[in-house]
């Protein structure tokens, strides 16, 4: 699931080339997000819940590059097999 996250993640920022953003101004792109409700998950996957994001990792040197810079996407991955709902930290 997570490769084809990254997929429909890369094809939703991709489709805003030339609306949001283009070649000479990457500022205009916007943050894509992908969740995932697993219904039929793994018994030992129920009730989990992950988040897939862009980290910086400065190898060497202490550029500080801006968050808005790279981070623009988000898997939110859901494994619930029951109905409930999950909210925060609480069940309805």
């Amino acid at each position: 699931m997570l490769t084809r996250g990254n997929d429909y993640l890369s094809r939703i920022i991709t489709s805003q080339n030339g609306k949001e953003y283009d070649y000479r101004n990457y500022d205009g792109m916007k943050k894509t997000y992908v969740i995932w409700i697993l219904p039929q998950a793994a018994k030992k996957r129920d009730g989990h819940v992950n988040r897939i994001n862009s980290k910086l990792e400065n190898i060497s040197g202490s550029t500080i590059e801006r968050l808005e810079s790279y981070d623009k996407s988000e898997q939110i991955m859901i494994s619930k097999r029951s109905m409930r709902v999950v909210i925060g930290s609480r069940h309805r």
